[in-house]
């Protein structure tokens, strides 16, 4: 079942990005060159913070015992990445229900990306750390 969420959020994503990118570059004045790598940066880093939200839920089942203090500060840091990339969500969100989004929110989504990405990187590094490696 995670496989099938995880194939329809990649689409939903996909769809609603490809959206994003015909009406909101359009607007901003970005060239339809640097339209495809917005699309495959944002992509990579939604696919990026589904993987890790799945890795962190799925640390009980797998039996990994952390220290109280590492599992603070990965809730922490999970919620710090959850609300960096608030705004890709919602536009997810929003295209999903129908709703009209204005430039200016599509510009605020697009300039989030950047605090997004960082939050996803804190938490890569903080699983790295963390969790026994595989091999």
């Amino acid at each position: 079942m995670d496989s099938w969420i995880v194939k329809c959020n990649r689409r939903l994503f996909i769809a609603v990005l490809t959206f994003f990118l015909l009406t909101g570059c359009s607007l901003l004045g970005v060239s339809s060159t640097s339209k495809a790598t917005i699309s495959e940066y944002a992509e990579a880093l939604f696919m990026h913070q589904n993987k890790l939200t799945q890795e962190v839920m799925m640390i009980p089942e797998n039996e990994i015992i952390l220290s109280e203090a590492n599992e603070k500060a990965l809730f922490q840091m999970e919620l710090e990445m959850h609300d960096a990339c608030r705004l890709l969500n919602e536009y997810a969100n929003r295209e999903i229900e129908g709703k009209k989004m204005g430039v200016l929110f599509k510009r605020r989504v697009q300039k989030s990306f950047t605090t997004c990405a960082k939050r996803v990187e804190n938490l890569q590094r903080m699983l790295v750390k963390i969790l026994p490696s595989e091999g």
